[in-house]
């Protein structure tokens, strides 16, 4: 039996684990016949028992089974259907965006109409002082909350009640002065959190992993927009935070600031739905990036050393040793290639701006040279084969921040037009007129 044979075989296995439960009626004897005409003859016949051959594939495809990159895996990773995911979780998470950006705007703007034309926040629309408006009715929302939880806390003792007021007032207005690109990175940083910390739960352990990291070899497609909340481990989890609230806000800033200060755009009193869809968008087309270069890439050159390695008629060994020697094909799993999104704007938008960064090479340098060699740096190891990080997502997350920082603020306007236009009020005005 030769190997090609044997990883057809094998794939012919997992197709039939997918739609059955109980066990194949067929005898590998049978199954060695849907491979090898009549007049075809097994490498082992001539000196191996027909016994023994069947012996020796049944062993060697048990073998194969229990790795864990061919447990529970497709024949071949498809690409189709990913794709399509991915363009119809980009457009509905932006067109949620939109229409939820007009309904705001449309709540604020009629809560500034009266504004004097010296807009204090600067700025030269309605815009600036719809966010001004929005910022301070947060502000006075949390002044509420704050008095009440005082009342709260008058049974507790006068030493104690000072030192809890106080820290619940320095949270509070911690979280009243950030901005509104930094509450959502705070808040999405939340969420990873959260799973994080399920994934810590022995029960839901097996849940997570398989919720919240892609696995090419799967056949599932939700993964490529869930994984971006998975994190590898605490270190994965810090690092990722840490950058998400330090470029995040800078991303943000820059889709607000073209937005708002470009001709002929439309009004919006806040930003933080089209950042949270640009966000989400990056993350999605990362993780399909990472998918497409595992179908097209590794996974072939995975069957093609596969083969060459168990070419060998030795019995048992080479078989397993081939397996082991060759990579795995490994899940992804994190909102790196989101963050590249938002260093990739941040970079083009503020070239010379200096990062001091909390690696080498420790002293400041400007981002624009340090995000174009972390890209230079991620396609060596995607040519080399380096494998501690997933270098595909990373330049899938950096060209899709490329490609918005041109386009994606007029795609933007678009949605938003387009949402105003089939908006239940905008219809009630037009049947009106």
């Amino acid at each position: 039996m030769n190997v090609p044979s044997l990883l057809f075989r094998r794939q012919g296995l997992i197709i039939w684990k997918r739609t059955t439960t109980t066990r194949p009626r067929c005898s590998p004897s049978s199954l060695s016949q849907r491979f090898y005409s009549p007049r075809s003859q097994t490498p082992f016949e001539s000196s191996t028992s027909h016994h023994e051959v069947d012996s020796l594939e049944r062993e060697r495809e048990r073998l194969i089974l229990q790795e864990p990159m061919f447990k529970n895996a497709e024949p071949k990773p498809k690409i189709s259907f990913p794709i399509l995911f991915t363009l119809v979780i980009t457009g509905v998470g932006f067109g949620i965006a939109a229409t939820r950006t007009n309904e705001e705007t449309e709540k604020w703007r009629k809560k500034v109409m009266y504004v004097p034309p010296i807009i204090p926040w600067g700025g030269n629309s309605f815009s600036a002082a719809m966010y001004g408006e929005w910022r301070q009715a947060k502000g006075r929302e949390w002044q509420k909350a704050f008095d009440e939880f005082q009342k709260k806390t008058v049974a507790i003792p006068a030493s104690i009640r000072g030192i809890v007021n106080y820290s619940y007032y320095y949270v509070a207005q911690s979280w009243v002065n950030l901005t509104e690109g930094k509450e959502t990175s705070y808040k999405l940083v939340g969420c990873f959190a959260a799973v994080w910390l399920v994934g810590l739960i022995p029960a839901a352990r097996g849940f997570v992993r398989r919720a919240f990291s892609h696995d090419p070899l799967s056949g599932r497609v939700s993964t490529l927009f869930t994984s971006q909340f998975g994190h590898g481990g605490l270190l994965h989890l810090g690092v990722n935070s840490f950058a998400l609230i330090g470029f995040g806000e800078l991303a943000w800033s820059y889709l607000r600031h073209n937005q708002i200060n470009a001709p002929d755009r439309m009004d919006e009193a806040i930003s933080g739905y089209h950042f949270l869809a640009f966000h989400l968008a990056a993350g999605t087309v990362s993780a399909l990036t990472s998918h497409l270069f595992a179908a097209r890439v590794l996974y072939p050159r995975l069957i093609a050393r596969l083969s060459k390695q168990s070419s060998s008629v030795t019995p048992l060994a080479s078989t397993t040793a081939a397996v082991a020697a060759v990579p795995q094909i490994l899940p992804s799993t994190g909102a790196s290639g989101a963050i590249w999104a938002s260093l990739m704007v941040t970079a083009l938008a503020w070239p010379h701006t200096t990062v001091t960064l909390v690696f080498l090479p420790f002293f400041p340098i400007s981002i624009g040279s340090g995000v174009f060699g972390l890209v230079a740096l991620d396609i060596v190891g995607l040519i080399r084969g380096w494998r501690f990080f997933d270098h595909a997502g990373h330049l899938g997350g950096a060209a899709f921040g490329a490609a918005y920082y041109y386009y994606g603020p007029a795609c933007w306007e678009w949605w938003r037009r387009q949402a105003k236009r089939v908006s239940p009020s905008s219809r009630q005005g037009r049947e009106t007129d």
